[in-house]
C-alpha cells in the first residue's frame, strides 16, 4: 500500500492510499461516509479484496475528514466533487488504460451519484453501501436539532465522529441544491445496492424508493445497521461489491 497527497483545486492537500499498477484493468475509487476516512475498516477492508481479485484501489480524505489539513470551512460539495475528479485523474495517470469505478459508503455514496449525475465522471459502474440518498434531508435535520447555535453562529461542531465537524451554512445551501432524486438520471451508470434494514441513519425505505426509481439492485439485510456491522454483513458487503465491479 502506497501513500500520496494530491494537490486539489481550493488550495488544500488530498491525502489518499492506493494500491495500483501501470497493469491493472480496472481501478476502484472507495469513497467514504460523513465522519469517515479512508483508514475505515469498510476501506482498508476493500483496498486489500480488490487487489486480491486483481484490481487496483485508491481511498482518500475529503476536507476536514481524516489526515485532511483544513476544518469544515473547505467542506463543500464543490470541492468534494472536485477531489474526486483529481483521485480520478491520478488514477490514469498510474494505469491510463484502467477502467474506473466506485464504492461509495453513506455520504460517499451520494457524493458518487453527484459525481456520475455532473457528466464528468470517468466511471460508468458504482456500488453503494448504507446509501445516504436523502442526504439533503438528513442535515437539515441536523442544523433543527441544533437551530439556536446554527442561528447564533452560522454553524455547529458536530462531535458525534472520531474528528469533530464544523457544519456550516454554506454547506447546509449546497445539500440543499443538490437532490440526487432529482439530478440523477435513470441508466447514467450501472448501481449495486446494499443496505441495512435496521438502519436508522439512512432509512432502508428511502434507498429502496431510488433502487426502484433508477433500476438499481439493491441487496437489503435484514437487522443490519447503518455500519453493516452485524455478524456477517461486512462478508456481504466485500463479497457483492467484488462480484459487481470485478466482472468484465
Amino acid at each position: 500500500m502506497q501513500k500520496t497527497k494530491l494537490a486539489a483545486k481550493a488550495g488544500y492537500y488530498i491525502h489518499c492510499t492506493y494500491d495500483i499498477l501501470p497493469s491493472d484493468p480496472a481501478v476502484c475509487l472507495i469513497i467514504h461516509g460523513f465522519g469517515s476516512s479512508m483508514q475505515s475498516p469498510t476501506a482498508q477492508m476493500m483496498l486489500h479484496a480488490f487487489r486480491e481479485k486483481g484490481m487496483g484501489a485508491i481511498a482518500f480524505d475529503f476536507p476536514a475528514h481524516g489526515e485532511s489539513e483544513v476544518d469544515g470551512d473547505f467542506l463543500r460539495l464543490p470541492n468534494c466533487m472536485s477531489d474526486i475528479s483529481s483521485v480520478e485523474a491520478f488514477v490514469k495517470s498510474v494505469s491510463p488504460g484502467a477502467d474506473v469505478c466506485y464504492f461509495g459508503s453513506s455520504f460517499g455514496a451520494y457524493m458518487t451519484l453527484l459525481h456520475i449525475s455532473s457528466g464528468t465522471s470517468l466511471g460508468r459502474r458504482a456500488f453503494l453501501r448504507s446509501a445516504a440518498v436523502s442526504m439533503p434531508s438528513l442535515f437539515k435535520n441536523r442544523l433543527i436539532e441544533n437551530s439556536e447555535a446554527f442561528a447564533q453562529n452560522g454553524y455547529i461542531i458536530d462531535n458525534r465522529y472520531y474528528r469533530p465537524l464544523k457544519l456550516t451554512s454554506a454547506l447546509a445551501d449546497d445539500f440543499a441544491a443538490n437532490d440526487v432524486f432529482s439530478l440523477y438520471k435513470k441508466g447514467s451508470a450501472e448501481l449495486c445496492m446494499i443496505h441495512g434494514m435496521a438502519d436508522d441513519t439512512a432509512s432502508p425505505d428511502v434507498a429502496l424508493r431510488f433502487a426502484q426509481q433508477n433500476g438499481a439492485d439493491i441487496t437489503l439485510i435484514f437487522g443490519g445497521d447503518h455500519q453493516l456491522s452485524t455478524p456477517g454483513a461486512p462478508e456481504k458487503v466485500k463479497n457483492l461489491a467484488l462480484s459487481f465491479l470485478c466482472r468484465k
